[in-house]
């Protein structure tokens, strides 16, 4: 089971440093120009990434949906 947690925070982790890299720029979505989302949505959904995962660790079991 710790390993399953492990994984999945790795896996939110990612993602949350996917979103910080688009917002940053460096990562761009070709079928999406700057001009239709302010970059504060795409820090918002890292942000809730970065902290879906590190709930996990905590073991909340409402983030226990596809572990179980």
């Amino acid at each position: 089971m710790k390993v399953i947690m492990i994984f999945c925070l790795v896996l939110a982790l990612v993602a949350a440093a996917v979103y910080f890299l688009m917002a940053a720029g460096i990562i761009t979505v070709p079928t999406l120009n700057s001009s239709d989302a302010p970059r504060a949505i795409v820090y918002f959904a890292g942000g809730c990434y970065a902290l879906g995962g590190l709930l996990i660790l905590t073991q909340k079991r409402g983030l226990w949906i596809s572990v179980s």
